[in-house]
């Protein structure tokens, strides 16, 4: 299984900074309706998923927003690129947030991020996430490796990487005593490699990322 794990350095906390306060200025508004969300120059689509229930994707969708994201990335990308044996750029990015008391086990779907006939061993399209807002009862990342399940546990530092077509995963089921933001920035990276653009651009369309190619 291809996923990499970077615990990123204190020159990152400035960009990541910068993303809080976007989120912030956005929060009220990501939990009460569906559609575009624009201050000064930034520019997002929210969008209610179907993977976890009420879970809230914040799109990226134009070049200001995007650049808040590509910041905090620009100086992983070496390893990134060497790690998985291929030159990728970022293609897609969003704030994911659930608002939640708890999400059950019934509320929460194992899914692959991208499914496409085309892949093979190799890799060309990436998952990279890190919180944003995240207590260590909120849930980490679940997902299955040789049939048995296994968790990740999200980090402050941590970004975790993983190849987008292989690994099955969900949110895991968590229970709190009162309902707190778990929020999650993550980015799409994608080689030049023609099926895998149509592919993620097909995939980030219906999970609301309107301003895909």
């Amino acid at each position: 299984m291809s996923f990499l794990e970077i615990i990123d350095n204190i020159d990152n906390l400035y960009n990541v900074l910068a993303l809080k306060i976007c989120y912030d200025k956005m929060f009220n508004e990501i939990i009460e309706k569906d559609g575009i969300i624009s201050f000064n120059n930034y520019k997002f689509n929210n969008h209610i998923g179907d993977i976890t229930k009420n879970i809230y994707w914040t799109w990226a969708i134009n070049k200001e927003s995007l650049k808040l994201f590509e910041n905090c990335i620009v100086n992983m990308m070496p390893e990134i690129n060497k790690f998985f044996n291929n030159n990728f750029k970022l293609f897609g990015a969003s704030f994911i947030t659930l608002y939640d008391k708890q999400i059950l086990d019934s509320e929460s779907n194992y899914h692959i991020d991208v499914s496409s006939h085309y892949d093979k061993e190799d890799t060309n399209i990436l998952t990279l996430i890190f919180p944003l807002y995240i207590d260590e009862d909120m849930g980490g990342l679940e997902y299955m490796e040789n049939n048995e399940i296994k968790i990740y546990n999200y980090k402050p530092e941590g970004v975790f990487i993983w190849d987008a077509c292989k690994l099955d995963h969900r949110t895991q089921p968590y229970n709190l005593l009162c309902k707190k933001k778990r929020v999650l920035v993550s980015m799409n990276l994608v080689s030049e490699t023609d099926w895998a653009l149509k592919s993620i651009s097909k995939t980030l369309k219906y999970q609301g990322n309107i301003e895909c190619k």
